[in-house]
């Protein structure tokens, strides 16, 4: 079994915390570093009414979960110093089209005309995932890493490879 799949969602863990209370309707959170955090006993009682639901019964055989939070924003990170897995939200979030709509800035246009790149899609997922999460420090964890193989095996996850 999973480290964080009997994750629980107490007011100590400032990640799960937050993650509810923007749920909840407060303030969204910024990117890793400047995490909006609410007080202990807001933290509390948001958790009892919803963080049963959202914290502790993400498990890999919840692909739905997974899938519908990442839908809504929300993306899993690993503390990098406990392996535990937290529900984040960034204040920003760029959604880039993958049809025409998108245009390319010309000079993106440039590189990619030099041919200096040679471009996949999937041809080594597990292989872009480890080679991610291959740093001294990493939001990658085992567990992490393992969802993302659940999510691409039912075709939902894919890794773009430069």
């Amino acid at each position: 079994m999973n480290s964080w799949s009997n994750q629980s969602c107490s007011a100590a863990q400032s990640h799960c915390p937050s993650a509810v209370a923007s749920w909840a309707g407060g303030s969204v959170m910024g990117a890793r570093g400047s995490v909006t955090t609410t007080s202990t006993q807001e933290s509390a009682m948001i958790a009892t009414t919803i963080a049963m639901d959202f914290c502790q019964t993400v498990t890999p055989s919840e692909i739905a979960t997974v899938i519908d939070s990442y839908a809504r924003g929300w993306f899993l990170m690993a503390d990098e110093d406990s392996s535990d897995l937290g529900w984040y939200r960034s204040r920003d979030r760029c959604l880039i089209p993958l049809d025409n709509r998108f245009r390319y800035p010309r000079s993106l246009r440039r590189v990619l005309n030099q041919q200096r790149f040679e471009f996949a899609i999937s041809r080594d997922f597990l292989g872009t995932i480890a080679g991610c999460a291959d740093r001294p420090s990493t939001w990658i964890s085992d567990e992490l890493a393992e969802i993302y193989q659940q999510l691409q095996r039912y075709g939902w996850a894919l890794s773009w490879e430069a």
